[in-house]
Protein backbone atom coordinates (compact mmCIF):
# COMPACT_ATOMS: atom_id res chain seq x y z
CA UNK A 1 0.00 0.00 0.00
CA UNK A 2 1.45 3.09 -0.97
CA UNK A 3 -0.12 6.01 0.74
CA UNK A 4 0.35 10.05 -0.20
CA UNK A 5 0.05 12.50 2.86
CA UNK A 6 0.11 16.27 1.94
CA UNK A 7 -0.87 19.16 4.53
CA UNK A 8 -1.77 22.78 3.92
CA UNK A 9 -2.89 23.67 0.27
CA UNK A 10 -3.45 27.34 1.65
CA UNK A 11 -5.65 27.60 -1.82
CA UNK A 12 -2.77 27.00 -4.33
CA UNK A 13 -4.52 24.26 -6.62
CA UNK A 14 -0.97 23.98 -8.75
CA UNK A 15 0.40 22.78 -5.72
CA UNK A 16 -1.03 19.35 -5.98
CA UNK A 17 -1.09 18.76 -9.98
CA UNK A 18 2.24 16.70 -9.08
CA UNK A 19 -0.65 13.87 -8.35
CA UNK A 20 -1.74 13.25 -11.55
CA UNK A 21 1.48 11.90 -12.06
CA UNK A 22 2.03 10.26 -8.86
CA UNK A 23 0.98 6.32 -8.51
CA UNK A 24 -0.95 5.94 -4.69
CA UNK A 25 -3.76 3.50 -2.79
CA UNK A 26 -4.64 6.56 -1.06
CA UNK A 27 -4.08 9.93 -0.42
CA UNK A 28 -4.71 11.87 2.89
CA UNK A 29 -5.26 15.64 2.92
CA UNK A 30 -3.97 16.59 6.39
CA UNK A 31 -5.81 19.91 6.28
CA UNK A 32 -6.11 23.71 5.77
CA UNK A 33 -7.08 23.31 1.84
CA UNK A 34 -8.67 26.57 1.91
CA UNK A 35 -6.19 29.63 1.32
CA UNK A 36 -6.28 32.49 4.19
CA UNK A 37 -9.74 33.67 2.93
CA UNK A 38 -12.49 32.02 1.29
CA UNK A 39 -11.86 33.06 -2.20
CA UNK A 40 -15.05 30.86 -4.07
CA UNK A 41 -13.98 30.62 -7.58
CA UNK A 42 -10.58 29.99 -7.05
CA UNK A 43 -10.73 27.70 -3.94
CA UNK A 44 -13.86 26.02 -6.30
CA UNK A 45 -11.21 24.69 -9.20
CA UNK A 46 -8.81 23.03 -6.09
CA UNK A 47 -11.63 21.58 -4.95
CA UNK A 48 -12.48 20.24 -8.01
CA UNK A 49 -9.13 19.29 -8.30
CA UNK A 50 -8.94 17.25 -5.06
CA UNK A 51 -12.46 15.43 -5.99
CA UNK A 52 -10.58 14.14 -8.39
CA UNK A 53 -9.19 11.50 -5.92
CA UNK A 54 -12.52 11.67 -3.98
CA UNK A 55 -12.12 7.67 -4.24
CA UNK A 56 -9.31 7.08 -2.42
CA UNK A 57 -8.90 10.42 -0.51
CA UNK A 58 -9.28 11.08 3.06
CA UNK A 59 -9.44 14.73 3.67
CA UNK A 60 -9.35 16.22 7.30
CA UNK A 61 -10.15 19.80 8.16
CA UNK A 62 -7.59 22.26 9.30
CA UNK A 63 -7.69 25.19 11.23
CA UNK A 64 -8.41 27.34 8.21
CA UNK A 65 -10.85 25.84 6.22
CA UNK A 66 -14.63 26.06 6.36
CA UNK A 67 -17.01 23.32 6.39
CA UNK A 68 -17.41 21.12 3.24
CA UNK A 69 -19.31 17.89 3.49
CA UNK A 70 -18.92 16.25 0.12
CA UNK A 71 -15.03 17.35 1.01
CA UNK A 72 -14.23 16.68 4.83
CA UNK A 73 -13.92 13.75 6.54
CA UNK A 74 -16.86 13.86 9.67
CA UNK A 75 -13.77 13.55 11.86
CA UNK A 76 -10.90 15.75 12.63
CA UNK A 77 -8.59 12.85 12.93
CA UNK A 78 -8.25 9.26 12.16
CA UNK A 79 -6.52 6.10 13.04
CA UNK A 80 -6.10 3.32 11.02
CA UNK A 81 -3.26 0.44 10.78
CA UNK A 82 -1.23 -0.77 7.86
CA UNK A 83 1.27 -3.30 7.69
CA UNK A 84 0.08 -3.94 11.22
CA UNK A 85 1.41 -0.23 12.26
CA UNK A 86 -1.07 2.19 14.18
CA UNK A 87 -1.17 5.59 12.17
CA UNK A 88 -2.92 8.61 13.66
CA UNK A 89 -3.53 11.94 11.46
CA UNK A 90 -4.51 15.16 12.60
CA UNK A 91 -3.66 18.65 11.13
CA UNK A 92 -1.76 19.39 13.68
CA UNK A 93 -2.90 22.40 15.54
CA UNK A 94 -4.87 20.01 18.11
CA UNK A 95 -1.66 17.13 18.64
CA UNK A 96 1.50 16.68 17.25
CA UNK A 97 5.40 15.90 19.31
CA UNK A 98 4.62 18.42 22.19
CA UNK A 99 1.05 17.49 23.18
CA UNK A 100 1.02 13.92 22.14
CA UNK A 101 1.65 12.58 25.59
CA UNK A 102 -2.14 10.80 25.81
CA UNK A 103 -0.86 8.52 22.90
CA UNK A 104 0.28 5.13 25.16
CA UNK A 105 -0.28 2.84 22.16
CA UNK A 106 3.53 2.24 19.84
CA UNK A 107 2.51 3.72 16.36
CA UNK A 108 2.99 6.94 13.93
CA UNK A 109 1.37 10.48 14.19
CA UNK A 110 0.82 11.93 10.96
CA UNK A 111 0.20 15.67 10.91
CA UNK A 112 0.88 19.14 9.12
CA UNK A 113 -0.09 22.53 10.42
CA UNK A 114 3.70 23.47 11.17
CA UNK A 115 4.54 24.20 7.88
CA UNK A 116 8.19 22.28 8.73
CA UNK A 117 8.79 18.79 8.09
CA UNK A 118 10.28 16.40 9.72
CA UNK A 119 10.34 13.11 11.21
CA UNK A 120 11.19 12.59 15.43
CA UNK A 121 11.01 9.48 17.29
CA UNK A 122 10.35 10.24 20.78
CA UNK A 123 10.13 6.86 23.25
CA UNK A 124 7.10 4.51 21.26
CA UNK A 125 5.79 7.26 19.11
CA UNK A 126 7.07 8.25 15.75
CA UNK A 127 6.08 12.49 15.10
CA UNK A 128 5.91 12.74 11.34
CA UNK A 129 5.65 16.34 10.44
CA UNK A 130 4.79 16.65 6.33
CA UNK A 131 5.38 20.21 5.77
CA UNK A 132 3.90 22.17 3.26
CA UNK A 133 2.74 21.24 0.14
CA UNK A 134 2.42 25.14 -0.70
CA UNK A 135 3.66 27.17 1.64
CA UNK A 136 6.50 26.08 3.38
CA UNK A 137 7.83 27.50 6.20
CA UNK A 138 11.99 28.11 8.40
CA UNK A 139 13.81 28.41 4.95
CA UNK A 140 12.36 24.73 3.91
CA UNK A 141 10.53 23.96 0.62
CA UNK A 142 7.32 22.39 -0.59
CA UNK A 143 6.83 18.93 0.90
CA UNK A 144 4.39 15.71 1.51
CA UNK A 145 4.65 12.53 2.64
CA UNK A 146 4.76 8.81 1.63
CA UNK A 147 4.15 5.45 3.40
CA UNK A 148 4.94 2.39 1.90
CA UNK A 149 6.33 -0.75 3.23
CA UNK A 150 6.99 0.03 6.65
CA UNK A 151 9.08 2.89 5.44
CA UNK A 152 7.86 6.68 5.58
CA UNK A 153 9.68 9.57 3.28
CA UNK A 154 9.30 13.06 3.12
CA UNK A 155 10.08 14.21 -0.19
CA UNK A 156 10.52 17.77 -1.59
CA UNK A 157 7.89 18.54 -4.83
CA UNK A 158 11.28 17.73 -6.74
CA UNK A 159 11.30 14.37 -5.46
CA UNK A 160 14.45 15.19 -3.28
CA UNK A 161 14.45 12.96 0.49
CA UNK A 162 14.03 15.91 2.71
CA UNK A 163 13.38 12.80 5.67
CA UNK A 164 13.04 9.25 6.21
CA UNK A 165 12.32 6.46 8.84
CA UNK A 166 12.22 2.79 8.55
CA UNK A 167 9.94 1.72 10.82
Amino acid sequence: MRIIFISDIHGNKESIEFLRKEKFDELIVLGDVYGYGFEPEKDSDLINELLNYKNKMICLKGNSDIDNANLFSPSKSIKFTCDGILFRCDHGNRFNYRNASFITEKGVLVFGHEHTPYIQKIDNMIYVCVGSIAKPRNGTVPSYGVYEKNHFIIYSKDHKIIDQIKI
